[in-house]
């Protein structure tokens, strides 16, 4: 008991948070960064999770003021909505009521929702494309896209940040990449890079377990063959040849999240094609590139919050209005 309150008493310190409440075994804690809400829970015997959401669904779920609505969020985190002003946080079948005050988490995510609402006027519809006025991307295009959901949270990101800028990653820098440079993955060499480093690196540390039956499914299912498996691969250039042709099938956001994900967290195909297509959870994901970090440290924590992006970016992105 003394360590578990040792434990108790040394998370918000340790992750910045403050703490929201207690169930049974369950303490709950959080606090709001500059593009995200962090949640830490922690759970008596099993140890701590952490759960990045960014603003924009957030404040999305309470801006449809639907009286008494769970609306989930990316990772097994939902919000729910009480029609008397009231914010509820739900994670694995528990939840913890949001203290109203001024300044308390539910106040900040109120505040949130008054952004969105005002951040919409700013997206226009023309010509069966919705774009956010007066906004370009680094490249000096035109800020528009078929999704109605992603410019509406570029145009929050802006009002909520109060700038646009590729330099912090979120919504408006992963569509910079989107729109301003032609995909990576449209060129073999960059293939063949990103395959030899990846052969290079389970040569090193072959995956096992969980990530082992990963990788060989995603293969198997997607694919259509086995471009790596233990001790052995393909020639590399009909390796080159296999991704390409498995890269092709994927939605045009999925392959900048493909770049992203190469780019921001390191090579990893196999593994990043299993989480685009859905194989892989994000939170197993980010579990997975995480586990080598301390959990309060600032690169796990980079890691998970670029990755909550890097999601949202496809959700937004592949939404049909």
């Amino acid at each position: 008991m003394r360590s578990e309150n040792l434990i108790l008493e040394m998370i918000p310190t340790d992750f910045d948070v403050v703490r929201i409440g207690s169930c049974e075994t369950l303490t709950l804690f959080g606090a709001e960064r500059k593009s995200l809400f962090h949640f830490v829970r922690y759970e008596a015997g099993s140890g701590v999770s952490q759960y990045h959401v960014p603003h924009y669904p957030v404040a999305y779920a309470i801006s449809r003021n639907e009286q008494a609505h769970l609306y989930k969020l990316p990772n097994g985190f939902e919000l729910m909505t009480r029609g008397n002003g009231q914010l509820a946080v739900v994670i694995c079948g528990a939840c913890w009521l949001l203290d109203g005050s001024v300044g308390s988490m539910a106040d900040r995510m109120f505040r949130a929702a008054e952004i969105l609402n005002t951040s919409r006027k700013r997206v226009v519809s023309e010509s069966g494309l919705y774009t956010v006025a007066g906004a370009k991307t680094q490249g000096g295009n035109p800020v528009s896209s078929k999704s109605r959901l992603l410019t509406e949270g570029i145009a929050f990101e802006r009002s909520l940040l109060h700038r646009l800028s590729a330099k912090e990653f979120g919504l408006y820098s992963a569509f910079c990449t989107h729109r301003d440079f032609p995909c990576a993955l449209d060129k073999k060499s960059c293939l063949k890079e990103m395959l030899e480093n990846d052969f290079e690196f389970y040569e090193a540390n072959p995956p096992s377990g969980d990530v082992l039956r990963v990788v060989m499914t995603v293969q198997d299912s997607f694919v259509g063959c086995r471009i790596w498996e233990p001790g052995a691969h393909m020639p590399i250039k009909q390796a080159v040849e296999a991704l390409a042709g498995a890269l092709s099938k994927l939605h045009p956001v999925q392959r900048t999240q493909m770049v992203l994900l190469n780019g921001m967290h390191g090579g990893n195909a196999l593994l990043h094609l299993a989480l685009l297509t859905g194989m892989v959870a994000f939170d197993s994901y980010t579990q997975f590139r995480t586990a080598e970090y301390q959990p309060d440290s600032e690169d796990e924590q980079w890691i998970r919050s670029t990755a909550s992006y890097i999601q949202l970016f496809g959700d937004l992105g592949r939404a049909e209005s």
